[in-house]
């Protein structure tokens, strides 16, 4: 197993292939049912979310409740690390949603010359990476309301 076809098996995968089990730690785990040895770990912290490069970050905070946390899903192909992504729980934690892809311009002017997210078009900063999409679908379940949180933020995938 190579990391291309890895990330390729669980772009392509769907919600209600993978088990969603809780270890002896009580950290949640998810196992692809196709094949036993595709799985990852959940971890939600109680790290605010700061942002960084992303800007505002109003996208994040604009909900009922403003608080979000950093979450990290740790992805593994038998017990080797193939993966650490990092997603965002919004409403205190009622939601995860993948991080959205830093526009050029943003990357090019790095953190010394950060950008708001007020000076960029929404559609400049609503698009995720087809798999950070994937696997927020496959951590939320694709349930209704990781749906509306989706239509809400206006996400869109690569």
């Amino acid at each position: 197993m190579d990391y291309e076809t890895y990330m390729s098996i669980v772009s392509s995968s769907e919600p209600d292939e993978w088990l969603h089990l809780f270890n002896e730690n009580n950290e949640e785990v998810f196992i692809y049912k196709k094949d036993l040895n595709i799985w990852f770990k959940k971890v939600s912290t109680d790290e605010m979310f700061a942002g960084g490069l992303w800007g505002g970050e109003t996208w994040a905070t604009n909900f009922p409740d403003p608080k979000a946390y950093n979450v990290y899903v740790y992805m593994y192909y038998c017990n080797s690390l193939v993966d650490v992504k990092r997603f965002i729980a919004v409403d205190g934690g009622r939601v995860d949603l993948p991080l959205p892809e830093l526009p050029e311009k943003v990357k090019e002017a790095g953190v010394k010359g950060r950008m708001l997210e007020e000076e960029l078009e929404p559609e400049e900063y609503r698009f995720v990476r087809k798999i950070d999409y994937k696997i927020a679908c496959i951590l939320n379940n694709d349930d209704e309301r990781f749906r509306s949180y989706v239509s809400r933020f206006e996400i869109k995938d690569e």
